[in-house]
């Protein structure tokens, strides 16, 4: 997976979460580390999933239209 967002109109209904899980098993039947940068609204669907966060920054989002701030999360999850 590159990029995971759900439309606002079908969120909560499961579609992320059945990605990052085939993403998990991928990952898994390789042995290998995942990694991904978490948003505040995604992060508790890779929590769910083993995802660790490792290291957070302060992301500014005005530079985008949005006058806003949110935090990147650096998350990893071990086979």
């Amino acid at each position: 997976l590159h990029v995971l967002v759900t439309h606002p109109k079908h969120q909560r209904r499961g579609a992320g979460s059945m990605l990052v899980q085939w993403g998990c098993e991928k990952a898994d039947a390789h042995g290998t580390i995942a990694a991904l940068f978490a948003s505040t609204a995604g992060l508790a669907v890779y929590q769910k999933y083993g995802f660790e966060v490792v290291q957070e920054t302060p992301l500014d989002l005005r530079p985008f239209g949005v006058d806003a701030t949110d935090v990147r999360r650096a998350c990893l999850r071990q086979p």
